[in-house]
């Protein structure tokens, strides 16, 4: 990449009223998932997440947003290159 689009890129917090979009849309690949394990044992019962191959790689799709319900104080941040938003990352406190 360009060295001087670089250094012309910026990071900026977005409030709820300046994001410029609702939806965001995810797409990604994974050759692995997570099963649900349940084990009796003597005292009782475990259930726990296992990591497991799957039998050939899948793609996966998805609609989602900022600021959701879930996210405790979320602070949302934009990289504008050239006065335009290229990015967008959300950090909070999931319940």
């Amino acid at each position: 990449m360009n060295q001087n689009v670089i250094k012309n890129a910026r990071i900026i917090e977005l409030s709820k009223e300046e994001l410029q979009f609702t939806k965001l849309k995810f797409k990604y690949f994974t050759k692995e998932h997570y099963a649900v394990a349940v084990l009796c044992k003597k005292d009782g019962w475990e259930i726990k997440l296992v990591l497991e191959a799957l039998p050939e790689q899948i793609e996966k799709q998805f609609e989602g947003g900022l600021f959701q319900d879930f996210v405790d104080e979320p602070c949302i941040f934009a990289a504008e290159l050239e006065d335009k938003q290229v990015g967008w990352i959300e950090l909070g406190f999931e319940e």
